[in-house]
């Protein structure tokens, strides 16, 4: 057993990182919130059973979210979307009543089928606690050691780093270090492989147009491959098109160039 898994190995510094981390629950099953608080003695735990109580328990202490999926809706997936928008790096569990009960429970970290022991909900959550963590650790560190060197490339004299960027340096390499030491190989592949599945996942874009995303300017849908126009889709798609000239777009999504606005004439070029 790893130590991220519980093995030995677990230091003091990764333990203590799980009293600054939130777990939210996403149920309507009351009878079980205490078990499920009780699997996780040293972690921060809210619940939720409803959109509107998730987006209002949900903070930036918030690492995972173990949702079960009888409440799985679109509006609980419009809520995965906005999260991972903005948290890219929190990792989202989902427990089945029994195997493909949902057809929502899709491109989840985790996927449990019910029952799920206490002990094995807690090793899962754990994991994914020091994979959340990690990441948005690692991010800090990079973010600020970038800032760091374009702040030297600007400065005449003796390069000076600001004490508050340096204090906070000081603070997170320590606790990177000691979520490396926890982490495997194939962990941090897996952490890699999360990181690439929540961006795919916040990129789909809708093929179903609204009303606004209808224009006399420009097509309401990508010829090549059918993302819409003029809909913000929230992510790196933006409205789904960029204009290049007057007449002519590209694709955000598959980046093909379109040309004219009348439907009979449109024509397609590969950028």
């Amino acid at each position: 057993m790893s130590p991220v898994d519980g093995g030995g190995g677990q230091t003091d510094a990764v333990t203590a990182m799980f009293d600054e981390v939130t777990v939210l629950f996403v149920t309507n099953f009351d009878d079980i919130k205490s078990n499920l608080a009780a699997s996780l003695p040293n972690v921060n735990t809210t619940f939720a059973a409803t959109p509107a109580e998730a987006y209002a328990a949900f903070d930036e202490t918030t690492a995972v979210v173990c949702l079960f999926d009888n409440l799985l809706d679109e509006a609980f997936e419009q809520f995965r979307t906005d999260v991972l928008v903005r948290h890219p790096f929190c990792q989202f569990l989902v427990i089945e009543s029994q195997p493909l009960a949902n057809e929502l429970v899709n491109d989840y970290d985790v996927i449990l089928n019910a029952p799920v022991s206490g002990p094995q909900l807690r090793a899962v959550l754990r994991r994914r606690i020091i994979y959340a963590t990690y990441s948005m650790t690692l991010q800090e560190y990079y973010h600020l050691n970038a800032r760091v060197a374009a702040l030297h490339r600007l400065q005449d004299s003796e390069p000076r780093t600001p004490s508050y960027i340096a204090t906070r340096l000081q603070a997170l390499r320590p606790q990177l270090q000691a979520l490396q030491a926890t982490l495997t190989e194939a962990q941090l592949r897996e952490i890699a492989s999360a990181v690439e599945q929540h961006k795919q996942y916040v990129n789909q874009p809708t093929k179903q147009p609204t009303e606004s995303s209808q224009s006399k300017y420009y097509p309401g849908t990508c010829p090549a491959c059918g993302v819409v126009w003029g809909d913000d889709h929230k992510n790196e798609l933006g409205q789904g098109f960029e204009s290049l000239g007057a007449g002519v777009w590209k694709c955000t999504h598959c980046n093909e160039i379109v040309h004219d606005l009348h439907d009979s004439n449109q024509s397609i070029t590969k950028w």
